[in-house]
């Protein structure tokens, strides 16, 4: 009984582990520092070694990747969260968001500050091994986050307005507002004098009873190019 315990529970984690891998530049309206953390403490090497082939194998199939390929994403995956707990921790203030790319294995950190940054994150990513891209970014994670905040304190008690939600992919504030008030989005006092500050703002039309989990852009396909001030809109 204690042998299938131990395995059932580091499958667990192995699901865990490997739907990590795949969601790419998730986020919610909380602190990056927190977000990194979490991710950080779930990717433990709780999973056994000879486990990590499964992880392996799926992740090769989901994008064409050699299994060794695959395994080695999957064994670093830990090294990453490390990586991006500390960038966080240390330049909060500056740090735009994080996105990983399966694929060719690159973890590109964006930021407001690139000639201050771009010493430290270098350093930590020798350190912990990480390959990574360096891209700027013309808000914080901790402003866009504020901002998002701001949104839901102001719309509390309106149902038009869903959720609100910092997006590193697109660098803006995600909004997502009811399905019958996405056609006149313009007349919602937040969101209008967000615009006129010149907030960058992506409007996305969500049912009004899924309210649990914010839909969030998963890729610069679905999202677009980084807004500057502007407004976008995305069917769901």
């Amino acid at each position: 009984m204690k042998g299938r315990t131990l395995h059932i529970f580091t499958s667990m984690m192995l699901c865990v582990l490997l739907a990590m891998l795949l969601a790419i530049g998730a986020s919610s309206s909380r602190s990056l520092i927190a977000q990194a953390s979490d991710e950080a403490n779930t990717a433990t090497d709780s999973t056994e070694p000879d486990e990590y082939g499964e992880a392996a194998k799926s992740l090769a199939n989901a994008y064409g990747l050699p299994e060794d390929t695959a395994k080695r994403r999957v064994e670093g995956q830990s090294d990453r969260m490390m990586f991006r707990t500390l960038v966080a921790e240390k330049l909060g203030d500056t740090i735009g968001g994080f996105s990983y790319d399966p694929v060719s294995g690159t973890t590109t950190v964006s930021t407001t500050d690139e000639a201050k940054d771009t010493p430290l994150i270098t350093q930590l990513a020798e350190q912990y091994g990480v390959a990574i891209t360096i891209t700027p970014a013309d808000y914080s994670y901790a402003q866009l986050d504020e901002w998002a905040q701001q949104i839901l304190a102001e719309a509390s008690g309106n149902p038009s307005i869903l959720d609100a939600y910092p997006d590193p992919e697109t660098n803006s504030v995600t909004i997502k507002v009811d399905k019958r008030a996405a056609r006149n989005y313009e007349s919602l006092p937040t969101v209008s004098t967000l615009a006129t500050q010149s907030v960058p703002i992506t409007i996305v039309a969500g049912e009004e009873t899924d309210t649990s989990t914010p839909d969030i852009c998963t890729g610069k396909s679905s999202c677009g190019a980084p807004l500057r001030g502007g407004i976008n809109i995305l069917s769901r």
